[in-house]
């Protein structure tokens, strides 16, 4: 029995004191590299299954860490990758394709590249590709293309709104500008209607 199956059995049968006398961190099973760990005979020792390394039950994970780096590299690499990508064994990720969920990060996806002044061929990029795959392994960024025609509905459909207000409203508004280039020669323009 490793020591996450015992903690979740003594979680269940907490009037089973026999079992498992000894308090053990909650914070331990969260971390993958416990499930290479079991208990000694008389629950004393924490024992590695590797290499049968024994350590005192208030051992920390740094030291634990520390031992898989040394010692199992291998394994060590193994954990690590399931760090990373932690979707491929939890439940979290569970909206495989809910289109709700995928219209809702479009539309934040577009709303940032607008809002931020990121180019359309930021869904080309692959740090940004890698960082939404970690985020979301089963969400796949729109094409180029694509967000340059919902960028292009959204500026449509925009202008129609006002264009629509102004029509019917007669009361008379005035606009102003102002131009400006930021210290990063940056170019903007602002219009207020009073």
């Amino acid at each position: 029995m490793n020591v996450q199956e015992l903690i979740s059995s003594n979680d269940n049968n907490t009037d089973n004191e026999s079992e498992f006398t000894r308090p053990v961190k909650k914070s331990r099973p969260c971390h993958p590299v416990w499930s290479h760990f079991s208990w000694s005979a008389n629950n004393t020792n924490i024992i590695c299954n590797i290499c049968q390394q024994r350590y005192n039950p208030g051992t920390g994970v740094s030291t634990i860490k520390e031992h898989f780096t040394k010692n199992h590299k291998t394994e060590w690499e193994q954990i690590e990758q399931q760090l990373l990508f932690p979707h491929k064994s939890t439940e979290v990720y569970s909206m495989k394709k809910d289109p709700n969920k995928i219209a809702l990060i479009n539309a934040i996806l577009i709303r940032w590249i607008i809002c931020d002044q990121q180019p359309f061929s930021i869904v080309k990029n692959d740090e940004f590709n890698l960082l939404i795959e970690i985020l979301n392994p089963w969400y796949k960024l729109p094409k180029q293309q694509t967000i340059s025609l919902k960028i292009q509905d959204l500026y449509e459909k925009q202008y129609e709104m006002f264009k629509s207000y102004f029509k019917n409203h007669d009361s008379n508004v005035a606009l102003t500008t102002d131009i400006w280039i930021s210290c990063t020669n940056q170019a903007y323009m602002s219009i207020t209607l009073y």
